[in-house]
Order: structure tokens, then C-alpha cells, then sequence
């Protein structure tokens, strides 16, 4: 399904055909290191968006600092400090005359220029004194404007009155165009002043984050649910699709559909293809075949009717049914290069895969923290890191896993560890305590987490952990889970990741297919 943008001046500005399809590929990347759907769609307005054609729409930061550009350069062109100082030097002389030494001091400490061109309008009838009246509303806002920049408007030429109303008036303008953009409030950016000082890309370019803004926020997409922006299931399994497509877009040769091992579990045979008979029992014989076959050995080379070596089977495979545990590290560590973001991705692409490929597979997304939490598939797209759990709770996962999967009616159970460091929390006797590493380990989460090891490996469930770090520390443990439970572990990064897990889950062998 593919959806086309195009843009109002595409044939003069050149920008092209922009697919929906990428907008929504590269909203569902800022969804999963932003985990809030407001701030993925800020995070593209901000950043704007840069498309596989190598077309760009430059996003409110570029064009802020267009905007920036052209203030900065107006500001360098007129001298409000010295505009000021003349008027003020002009109006003493007035007062002067006047015989009013106490206006002259006003001025002098820098009080109002509209306060003393009222005291003195009144008793001098000058021509002059007339001027001055008349702009004494505009002496105040510029006085106003200078307060807002002490450090600026201090050198170039000294504008006239008019000249010097015009380029604030114009500096405002841009600054409340800037403030639009940054605030995400379109509607207040005047387009046609911004076209006027930016010309008609960034008018074009504006329009566009304007449509895929209301894009995102169709109903179809998204919809607000308690006074949150969320996304609809559609958009979920969508953005579960991409995750997976990413992930094995890299591959060669790799045949996602299949679920081959030599485990226990049923059997479905595969009617497209045969084998010879090799001492099975004669279950599946492909009859039409094995007749063929023996007419055609018969012709041949004669001899009986029908020979053992004649036998064709229909090919089978063995179709496990497993229940896995995806335990997600969400420590602070992981936090750092990107990693819980990729773990993120790699637990979307893993529930598609199962929802659409092996939906007798049972897939449980387990959190942990400084405490662990069952995650809801509708919930992992907005799950975030939190500051105030920074620990990593192995023990309490590996529990909630092994809760979930005795109560699970397929045979084959498995657990699946991501993370970045060793046990650094643990629950005893109903209590969670943190243990800070000394010397490079916390000994009492370890000794805790081992037990559910144990615990875990009596019942059959094996632990495959996939390590984001080299932490010689957790080395030291994984090394430990593996020789206790019998599993697998896979040293790898957060690029790496979906590779190395997809790939192992369906090919059930330590191999990346290239």
C-alpha cells in the first residue's frame, strides 16, 4: 500500500513525489527512541526529513536558522545605542533652554524620553518639540526594544526614525516567526513575510511539514486516548512490519517463513516436496510418485514390481511450537549508543514475526529495571528508560519469565536476555535491595540471579543471551548462566542485534545467513 504526496510546486521547485510510506518509516524510527508519539512527531518536525531518493525537507531547525540568519544580519546593520544617545543629547539642549536642569538629570540617569517630551510638549511650541510629540510613542517602543538586546544594536550606522521602526518591526516579525517554528504552531508562522525574506523553498518546504503533521495525526494513524496522541493497532502491526523488514533487509538468502529444527514438536508435511524412503514408517507416501518411479525403473532396468527403492515420502518438517520470554534490559546503561532503542526495534520485529508467521508461538516481553514488568504488546512502542530505576534486576526477570512460561501449555519454552551489565538489584525475602558493584561486582544480585539459574534449568528453559557490551564482568556471569543451563550466547551490538536473534529464532542454529 503506497500513498503518494506531491507538492503544490513540484514541477517549478523540483521536490518531487514524497511517499507517505517513508514519512510513516521514519516516524516509527523517532517512536522508538522517543517512546511518545507527540515527541516523535516533534523530533521530525524539528529535524525535518531525508528521504532514500536523497530528497530533504528541511525541518524547523533549518529553517529557524534561515530565519536567525536573516535577523542577525539586519541587526548588524543599524546602531539603536547610538540613536538614543543622540536623541537624548538633542533633548537635553531642549531642556536646557528650557531652564529645566531636572529633565536634563532624568535624562542623563536614563529615565523616560516619552516622560520628558511630556513635560516639556506643553511649553514649548516649537516645530521641533512638534516632531518630537508626534514620535514620542515610538521613542518608547524603541527604547522598550533596546531594554530586550542590552548587548546588541551597538555598532553600524545610525538609522533615521522611520528606517529604525521599519527593522524592528521586521526583527519582531521573524522573532515571532522563529518562536512559531520552534513551538510547533504552524498557523502562526505568516508564510507569504517568510516566502518574502526566505523566498519560496522554505515557503514550499513549510507547507509540507504542515501536511505530514496532519498527516501522523489522521485517525487511520494515531488517536488520542485519555488527552495522549497513541497509535491504532493498524500502525502498530505496521511499524512491527518495518521493524522486521529493516532488520533482514541486510540478509541474503535468508528464508524468514521457515521454523526447521530437530526439537520435539509436530509434524507438518510439506506436500511440494518428496524424498526417497530411508527405514520410516509408511506414513505420508507420495503414491503417485512412487508409481511413476517404479514404471520408470521397470523400463529401465526391469526386475520386481515394486522394491523398497521405489518408495517416495512426502518431505516434512518438524513445526515447533515454542513459548519464548524476551527479557528487555532497561537499565540506564542502556540508554548509551543507542542500544535500548535497537533492543526496542529488534522486540517489535520478533512479536510480528511471531503474530504473522508462528502464531502458535507464545511470546512474552518482560522489562527490568530495578524491578521487572510484563510489557503489553501496545505498550513497548512508548516504553521509555527511567532515571530514577537505573538498576538491572536479572533476578526478578528471570521469576516473572519462569512464572509465565510453567503456566504455558507448549512444550518448548524458552528465555531470550538482552543486556549491557551485570545484576546490580534483587528481591529477598518480598523486599528489592540495590547492591552498587564493589570491585566490579555486586555479589549478592549475582548469587540471586544464579538461583533463578538454576531453578530455570531444572524445568527445561533454556537462556540464550544476547550481550550489547563486553563488560568483562557480565562476561563473567553469562559465561557462568551458560555453563549451569546448557544455552547459548551471542557478543554482539545494537546494529547487530535483530540479525544475530531473528535469524537464531527461526534457523534455531548459531549462523548469521548472509
Amino acid at each position: 500500500m503506497k500513498f503518494i504526496y506531491k507538492s503544490r510546486e513540484k514541477s517549478s521547485e523540483g521536490l518531487g513525489e514524497l511517499s507517505k510510506e517513508e514519512v510513516f518509516k521514519k516516524f516509527s524510527e523517532e517512536l522508538f527512541e522517543k517512546g511518545s508519539v507527540e515527541s516523535a512527531i516533534e523530533e521530525m518536525m524539528r529535524k525535518g526529513i531525508k528521504f532514500s531518493s536523497s530528497e530533504k525537507i528541511s525541518g524547523t531547525d533549518d529553517i529557524s536558522k534561515a530565519l536567525e540568519e536573516a535577523r542577525n544580519s539586519i541587526m548588524n546593520k543599524f546602531n539603536i545605542k547610538d540613536f538614543l544617545k543622540d536623541l537624548r543629547n538633542n533633548l537635553s539642549e531642549i531642556a536646557k533652554k528650557m531652564g529645566r536642569e531636572d529633565i536634563i538629570e532624568k535624562l542623563k540617569s536614563g529615565g523616560s524620553i516619552k516622560s520628558a517630551i511630556s513635560e516639556m510638549e506643553d511649553k514649548l511650541k516649537t516645530k521641533e518639540m512638534k516632531i518630537h510629540k508626534e514620535r514620542k510613542e515610538g521613542y518608547e517602543r524603541i527604547e522598550n526594544f533596546k531594554k530586550k538586546y542590552p548587548f546588541l544594536f551597538n555598532k553600524g550606522e545610525i538609522p533615521e526614525y522611520e528606517e529604525l521602526l521599519y527593522y524592528i518591526d521586521k526583527i519582531e516579525t521573524l522573532n515571532s516567526m522563529i518562536e512559531a517554528l520552534k513551538s510547533g504552531n504552524f498557523d502562526k508562522v505568516d508564510v507569504e513575510k517568510m516566502e518574502e525574506i526566505l523566498g519560496k523553498k522554505f515557503r514550499d518546504e513549510l507547507n509540507l511539514l504542515k501536511e505530514i503533521k496532519e498527516f501522523i495525526r489522521d485517525p487511520s494513524i494515531t488517536r488520542e486516548e485519555g488527552g495522549v496522541l497513541k497509535l491504532t493497532p493498524k500502525s502498530i502491526r505496521k511499524i512491527g512490519e518495518n521493524a522486521l523488514k529493516d532488520i533482514f533487509s541486510v540478509l541474503k538468502n535468508s528464508r524468514a517463513g521457515e521454523h526447521l529444527s530437530s526439537w520435539r514438536g509436530g509434524v507438518e508435511v510439506r506436500y511440494e516436496e518428496s524424498k526417497p524412503y530411508e527405514d520410516e514408517e509408511f506414513s505420508h507416501i507420495n503414491i503417485p510418485g512412487t508409481i511413476f518411479r517404479t514404471f520408470k525403473r521397470r523400463i529401465i532396468k526391469g526386475g520386481p514390481s515394486l522394491i523398497p527403492e521405489d518408495f517416495l515420502l512426502f518431505e516434512r518438517e518438524k513445526n515447533i511450537r515454542t513459548s519464548l520470554a524476551l527479557l528487555l534490559d532497561m537499565s540506564w546503561s542502556m540508554s548509551w549508543n543507542n542500544k535500548f532503542t535497537a533492543a526496542k526495534k529488534v522486540a517489535c520485529a520478533l512479536n510480528h514475526l511471531i503474530r504473522t508467521k508462528f502464531p502458535k508461538d507464545n511470546l512474552y516481553i518482560i522489562g527490568f529495571f530495578t524491578t521487572a514488568v510484563l510489557l503489553k504488546e501496545d505498550e513497548l512502542l512508548y516504553t521509555e528508560l527511567n532515571p530514577a530505576e537505573p538498576f538491572t534486576n536479572i533476578q526478578l526477570a528471570l521469576q516473572l519469565a519462569q512464572k509465565l512460561l510453567s503456566s504455558d501449555p507448549n512444550q518448548n519454552k524458552q528465555i531470550i536476555l538482552i543486556t549491557d551489565g551485570q545484576p546490580t538489584a534483587y528481591c529477598y525475602k518480598g523486599t528489592i535491595h540495590v547492591e552498587w558493584p564493589v570491585f566490579g561486582i555486586s555479589p549478592n544480585a549475582v548469587r540471586e540471579t544464579i538461583k533463578e539459574v538454576k531453578i530455570l534449568t531444572k524445568k527445561g528453559i533454556k537462556i540464550n543471551t544476547f550481550m550489547v557490551d563486553d563488560n568483562p564482568y557480565l562476561i563473567r556471569l553469562v559465561d557462568e548462566i551458560v555453563r549451569i543451563n546448557g544455552g547459548r550466547v551471542f557478543y554482539t551490538t545494537p546494529n547487530e542485534l535483530g540479525k544475530y536473534l531473528l535469524v537464531d529464532y527461526i534457523s534455531r542454529k548459531r549462523k548469521i545467513v548472509i
